[in-house]
């Protein structure tokens, strides 16, 4: 007769044994290569092995991983020659324009006339939620945050100060509330197999919209979208940091070594292909800086309207602002570019009855050149008080947040923060290299003006 006590022991050693045979088989498995039919657990080799099934490629001699100070990007496993192939990704894997219209969403999208970007970001949101998606390998992997000023806390917008960016980024916030509360309303409404108020919040709008900004390629004139496994590479303006050559296709984007690449170094691919784009803008849609400022950083200056109820000429300036096309009063200042418009409007601000009679007879220059002495001087000055006083509108002086960031660890300022003080010191170097300028041509201007009285006044001493 079996023993009751033995048969249950034998039964927990033949369960061990089978898990113990499960765990390595399954630690075998996932030591093989994608392409042996596996599927990881890992995240990111799950969304590579998809890649690979469905026709892409990526180059054995690259490996993708978190970088200091860049987060995720792909570096060199080994040393790769010019003229390499790294990546190959079939544009049938992209979410792109020209697949939204090919997807569940093309009657929806098209019926609500929307924008390619935000034909996109609804296709993103609808594909995270859909069950068996697809681009689901690619949407697991993406952030789930952006380092993007959309996504800053109070604190972290108080770092901006006075930089436009500020309120560029609540008049984003704002627009796309907007946008959610009628776009969406109607989608919950008309399409609700494909949408609810629980899952497609203003939040994952946010979020949508900023993998579109932050990650979408541009293939063509009338397409673009998400860019699977080519979005893993960081990005830098410095063309000579570059060493990638991008082709599109009919079928496909690649991207080729156009230098050798060292082992072990970070590959970038060429940011703002068409454009360069100043800190803000870079912050604003990428969530990154250049910690040396960019050549397109910016600071708008705006004058004050002219008060019709206290300028008796209202109409003769705004004759001539008009014909000099000049009715504007924002001004953008680049650290090598103060407008001349700026300097002619004020020009015209200023004028006497007298001078603007006779700037309106001038049918040449006319306020881009000096009208008259007094004229020049007046205009200098205010031009310094605008210049001054939008410095004095930060808190902190571009010497203080240099202080700042060099006595600050990355564990004391948070990644958007140190961002947010990169980009005001920008601003701030532009606006202290013009006060200087124009403080140079006041005292020019002044000593000009001495020398004219000089002669008058050896003349009434004759």
């Amino acid at each position: 007769q079996p023993n009751p006590s033995s048969s249950a022991t034998e039964g927990e050693n033949m369960r061990l044994a089978c898990f113990v045979l499960v765990l390595l088989l399954a630690r075998t498995c996932l030591s093989q290569p994608h392409d042996a039919g596996v599927v990881p657990d890992d995240p990111m080799d799950t969304f590579l092995a998809w890649v690979t099934h469905h026709g892409g490629y990526h180059s054995p001699k690259i490996r993708i991983e978190d970088i200091p100070s860049y987060g995720r990007g792909v570096m060199a496993r080994d040393g790769i020659k010019e003229g390499e192939r790294i990546i190959a990704v079939p544009f049938d894997l992209t979410l792109s324009h020209s697949n939204t219209l090919k997807s569940d969403l093309k009657a929806v999208v098209e019926s609500l006339q929307l924008s390619p970007t935000n034909q996109q970001a609804i296709h993103l949101l609808y594909e995270k939620y859909k069950p068996d998606s697809f681009w689901k390998p690619y949407i697991d992997i993406l952030p789930r945050n952006f380092t993007t000023s959309l996504f800053f806390s109070e604190e972290e917008m108080d770092a901006l100060q006075a930089s436009p960016l500020r309120n560029f980024t609540i008049r984003r916030k704002d627009s796309i509330a907007d946008q959610h509360r009628v776009t969406f309303s109607r989608l919950f409404t008309w399409w609700p197999e494909f949408f609810s108020s629980s899952q497609h919040t203003l939040s994952e709008l946010e979020w949508a919209l900023s993998a579109i900004w932050s990650r979408a390629f541009s293939f063509s004139k009338t397409n673009g979208g998400l860019v699977p496994l080519a979005d893993l590479f960081n990005a830098v303006q410095d063309r000579s940091r570059t060493k990638v050559r991008v082709e599109v296709s009919k079928d496909k984007l690649e991207y080729f070594a156009n230098a050798d690449i060292d082992k072990d170094t970070q590959i970038f691919t060429p940011y703002g292909v068409f454009k360069s784009l100043s800190n803000a803008q870079l912050l604003m849609d990428y969530g990154f800086v250049l910690e040396d400022g960019s050549t397109k950083d910016n600071v708008m200056i705006v004058l004050d309207p002219i008060n019709p109820k206290q300028d008796p000429y209202i109409k003769d300036r705004e004759t001539i602002l008009d014909r000099y096309e000049l009715g504007y009063n924002e001004f953008k200042l680049e650290m090598d570019h103060l407008p001349h418009e700026m300097r002619a409007t004020i020009r015209c601000v200023l004028a006497t009855q007298e001078e603007l009679r006779e700037t309106a007879e001038d049918r040449n220059e006319g306020l881009y050149k000096v009208i008259s002495p007094n004229n020049e001087m007046l205009m200098t000055r205010m031009l310094l008080d605008l210049l001054r006083g939008h410095l004095s509108r930060y808190p902190t002086t571009l010497d203080d947040d240099e202080t700042l960031l060099a006595n600050r660890t990355d564990a004391i300022l948070s990644t958007n923060t140190r961002n947010a003080i990169v980009v005001r010191m920008g601003e701030k170097r532009i606006l202290r290299k013009w006060v200087s300028v124009v403080e140079s041509e006041l005292i020019n201007l002044t000593q000009a003006k001495r020398k004219r009285r000089r002669p008058q006044q050896e003349k009434q001493e004759l």
